[in-house]
This record gives structure tokens, sequence and C-alpha cells, in this order.
């Protein structure tokens, strides 16, 4: 039975998230209306082929099928948003329909973030309650779902559920729902080695608490278990590419899935390595006015480029790396088997390191690192450092989301999302004030009285970001496209 503070937290969330409906929203709506069309009204065998609008189907097939139920109900709505050829289509109808779609499936997220804090026991109710206001009014989640538009609240919400089937010790469901993500879309490939390691390392080999080290005893290993495994990612991914297969297309899709010459960066840079190296690349060619007919790197535009003075990194090179920065989180969950903790936190560093050195990464996958990261358990030895690295992956974040609005600072949808940020930085370090407390003092009482690891805290330093938001929102005058 669902208490009644979680209804509370669905139905805030819920009815803060309507109020997004007429706000700015970016190409990625139109990509999913296409995405509609085309599974509802061409057959399966034309669904990677189809290129009548330049954005193609290109996520997994599984996100394909979830397309394609969804365009059943569009069906009753507003038949004109499922023809292929009604390119650029925004109907208010259209629009009310794939937003509320959007929020909808965002039960998935409150379903697992709740089936997650069921696993903290009795005495950690606080911190359960804290932790589902910190994920459901993810300032994040919101601005790239609700206003720029995608399904990340259910792909989270799937990643988080397989997390949680792992801390049940519910092992095969855990792979289970990550092999399901898998074929939802194949961005979480970046956390798949953590995965790999810890299922193979602690459940198919016997008594995994006594064997620390970097060899387990052979002797141990359980041949049934990795065959269970095995047999259930093997089934998921046959029912998913299975008919393509049988098609002959697989080649087709994958093509689709993995697109390398999109180029190393997105055009809105994710703020990682490669950003800075494309800024050095810029500013020493305007330095040394080295002149290129080649396309630029700055240019906003979404394509295989090459640099003007410094080398030109290949997909190799980035993997490379990408496999180097991982490697520590990795190693630490191999050593010490059986430990949820370190699970989290090399899947946490398989994500960061993904996203600082990955090919053509898009700004939004810091998602994966911050969310994933509420789950981290904080002990108060630990508070500091890992209160240092959450303000240092925060900024990353705050630039990395704000990055796709630069562009639109002069227009009442930009200003709201600017807003939200300034507000969610402004706030998100200061405690709430009591009645009659000024918030200097606050900060310095609370400081001394409560304990580092409250959770409380990160909870009041929401509260306020919330109510500016909502003052941002009231005092916006956001036109319906």
């Amino acid at each position: 039975m669902i208490d009644k503070p979680w209804l509370t937290i669905v139905a805030i969330a819920s009815a803060l998230k309507l109020l997004f409906i007429p706000a700015y929203r970016s190409t990625d709506f139109e990509v999913h209306r296409n995405w509609l069309a085309i599974t509802h009204s061409l057959p399966i065998d034309r669904w990677y082929y189809e290129s009548t609008s330049e954005w193609t189907l290109d996520y997994p097939p599984f996100f394909a099928w979830f397309e394609w139920l969804l365009s059943i109900v569009a069906s009753r709505v507003d038949p004109a948003m499922l023809v292929v050829s009604n390119l650029n289509y925004a109907s208010n109808a259209c629009i009310v329909f794939q937003r509320v779609s959007v929020i909808v499936a965002d039960f998935v997220l409150a379903f697992a973030t709740r089936t997650y804090c069921s696993t903290l026991g009795v005495a950690s109710s606080r911190r359960a309650f804290t932790l589902a206001v910190l994920i459901l009014l993810n300032a994040g989640l919101l601005i790239v779902d609700h206003i720029h538009f995608q399904y990340n609240g259910l792909l989270l919400g799937l990643l988080l559920l397989s997390i949680a089937r792992l801390k049940q010790e519910r092992v095969l469901e855990g792979a289970f729902w990550f092999a399901v993500l898998l074929n939802m879309k194949h961005i979480f490939l970046y956390v798949a080695p953590a995965y790999i390691l810890y299922l193979f390392r602690s459940y198919c080999f016997q008594d995994t608490q006594r064997q620390t080290g970097w060899l387990p005893r052979f002797s141990t290993f359980l041949p049934s278990r990795l065959l269970r495994l095995g047999a259930i990612v093997t089934a998921v991914f046959a029912v998913s590419f299975g008919p393509f297969i049988a098609m002959g297309q697989l080649p087709q899709v994958m093509s689709r899935l993995f697109p390398l010459k999109r180029g190393l960066t997105h055009a809105y840079w994710a703020p990682n390595v490669w950003a800075l190296y494309n800024f050095a690349d810029k500013t020493t060619s305007m330095l040394t006015r080295s002149a290129s007919s080649r396309p630029s790197t700055t240019g906003g535009l979404v394509g295989d480029v090459e640099h003007v003075v410094l080398p030109s990194v290949p997909p190799i090179a980035a993997l490379l790396l990408t496999t180097v920065s991982i490697l520590p989180g990795l190693v630490a969950s191999w050593r010490r088997p059986g430990n949820f903790r370190l699970f989290l936190r090399g899947l946490v560093a398989c994500a960061y390191g993904s996203f600082l050195f990955g090919w053509h990464v898009h700004e939004k996958a810091i998602l994966l690192v911050i969310v994933p990261l509420r789950y981290e358990p904080l002990g108060r030895r630990e508070r500091r450092r890992c209160a240092q690295l959450s303000r240092f992956v925060y900024y990353r974040y705050r630039f990395a989301l704000s990055s796709s609005y630069s562009c639109r600072r002069d227009s009442h949808q930009g200003g709201t999302v600017f807003g939200l940020l300034s507000l969610f930085e402004r706030h998100s370090s200061l405690p709430f004030p009591r009645r009659g407390e000024s918030r200097r003092r606050a900060r310095k009482i609370r400081r001394h009285q409560r304990p580092l690891d409250d959770p409380t805290h990160h909870l009041e330093s929401t509260v306020p970001v919330w109510l500016g938001a909502f003052r941002v929102l009231l005092h916006a005058r956001l036109p319906v496209h």
C-alpha cells in the first residue's frame, strides 16, 4: 500500500510538470513525433530505413516499440500527428499528448525510487523521504524532459529499478531490467562495465564476501549462475533484435545506433575534455591565424569535423581514454565483491568517465552521474570529500544544461530556464530559515547544531528553489507554439 507522503510527493511533482506544457520545446519534440508517425504508419521493415525527416529513428528496438504503443493512443487524440510527411506538426492536441506522455512515463521513476527507499528500513524513513524529493523534483530532469522534451525519467527509472533489485539481492531481476534498459537507449552502455564486473564477480562465485583480492578461487565458480545470467540477457536481446536479424537488417540498425560520422562533440558541447580540446584548437588557430576551409567545431552543427591546428581525435582514442578513466572504479568493485556501495561508486565512475572522454557526448548525459549519485550512502568521515565531488559535478551539470539554452536568453522561455538554474545555484548550499530567523543566522546556527550527514540539509535547501521556480513561472509569459 502506498502511503500518503509518497502520494503527496508524486502529486506535487506531476502538478509542477503540468505547468511546463506550454513552455519552450526543442527539436526533440519533433523527433519523437516523427518516431510516433514512423512506428504507426510504416511496417517494421521500414522503421530503420525511413528518412523523410532528418530526425530518423536511431534508438534501439524496445524504444521503437514504446513509441508504437504511444501511437495507438495518439491515433485517437490527433491522427494528423501520425502522418510521416507532416513535418514540424504541432497542434495543441499533439503538444498536450506528448507532454502528458512524459509525465505518465515518469511514474516508472517514482516506482523505482520508492522501491529503493523501501530497502533503507524504518529507521531511515526520513532519509528515504528526502531522497524521493531530490530525485522526483530533480531540476535537471524537469528542464530536460518537461521543457526540452525527452523521456529520461522513464529510462533513469529503469536504471534505478535495476539498482534497487541488486540491492535487494534479486540479481537476476536486476540484470533483466538493465538488459531491457540497454534495448531502450544504448547510452546506458556507459555503465555496462560496472554491471558486468559486479554480476560476474559477486553472483557467479560462491562466498564472495570472503574472497577479496585480485583473483577469486575458481573452485567456487558456479557455471549454472553464469548460464542463468546469460540466458536472461540473451533472451532480452533476442526479443529486441530478433525480428531485424531475421529480416537481414541488423547492419542497418547498427549504423543508426552508432553513427560515428556525427563527430567528436555534439552541436552543444558537453563540458568535458573534448570541449577544452576544441577550445584550445580554436584559440590556437586564431592566435596563429591558421586558415581552414574545413567545418568548424564551433559551428553548432552535428557532423564529422577535423581540428585546424591540433591533431584530430579518432573514435579509438576516445575509447581508450574512457577505458583508462573508469578503471579505478572497476578495480575497487572487482577486489571487494558483493560490496553494493563500491558497485554504485563504480557505476557513477563509469558514467562520469564516459561523459568526460566519450565520443559525441550529449550535455544531458551528466544526468547519468547526478541521479545515481543520490543513491550513494554518505558517512560522516566521507561527507567532506563527497560534498566536494558533488559540488564539482554540479557545476558541470549546470553548465551542461544551460549550454543548450545559451542561444535563447532573449526569449521568455530562456529566461525561465536560466531563472530556474540561477535559483538552484543560489540556494543549493543554504539552509532554509525558520520563522523569525534570518538566512545568515540560520546558516551559522545549523552549521554547529546539525550533523554534516543530516539529509534534511538537502531537503530544506530544495524548498526555496521551488518557491522561486513557481514565482518565475507565474511571471513568465510562455506562448504556445
